[in-house]
């Protein structure tokens, strides 16, 4: 999994796409309550106008995660990653996600690999 989240290479299929969503959707608040044990209110979060550092950071490196594991999943069906830019442009983001995670991979290789699911070699 680790491979999925922290690679720009390869190819993923629609199975382990949603699972790397899924994990990536529970593992950000999971460590949003490590940072934050008490928990975190709207009263707090915008008493100085502004997110804290930390859920900044955190926000940003699952935004980052997201985008790779995009560029793998446009790779399965042979687009360019650039496409993955539609993380970044609010409420085409949700669809996004759902369209990349429902399109079918290309059968067989392609330019982006051999197999799908698969660390490429280098």
């Amino acid at each position: 999994m680790l491979w999925v989240m922290t690679s720009f290479r390869g190819r993923i299929s629609r199975q382990v796409y949603w699972l790397a969503i899924l994990a990536l959707y529970l593992i950000a608040p999971a460590i949003m309550l490590l940072v934050f044990p008490d928990g975190l209110d709207a009263e707090t979060l915008l008493a100085n106008g502004e997110l804290p550092g930390s859920v900044q950071l955190i926000s940003l490196a699952s935004m980052i995660v997201q985008v790779i594991i995009g560029i793998k999943r446009l790779h399965d069906f042979s687009m360019s990653g650039i496409l993955a830019i539609a993380y970044f442009l609010p409420l085409i983001n949700f669809f996004a996600t759902v369209l990349i995670g429902l399109i079918p991979g290309t059968p067989g290789p392609n330019r982006f690999g051999e197999h799908t699911d698969r660390i490429p070699p280098t």
